[in-house]
């Protein structure tokens, strides 16, 4: 709830930085199942991974050529 009500105080990038907030605990999440729990990442966890990253990386990049 604290980081919803601190997104608020910049609205203008709230947008970017809750996507970019998004897609890193994606790759993270998976990164500590792969590396912390031993559990093996399929080609569809990378996948979706890397998907989630280029969609982001859309999205926070692109804001900038305003």
């Amino acid at each position: 709830m604290p980081f919803a009500w601190l997104l608020t105080l910049l609205p203008t990038a709230a947008g970017r930085v809750c996507v970019a907030y998004g897609g890193i605990y994606i790759a993270v999440a998976l990164v500590w199942l792969w590396r912390v729990d031993g559990v093996p990442l399929t080609r569809w966890d990378v996948t979706g991974a890397a998907v989630a990253l280029g969609r982001m990386g859309i999205i926070v990049w692109g804001g900038w050529q305003r």
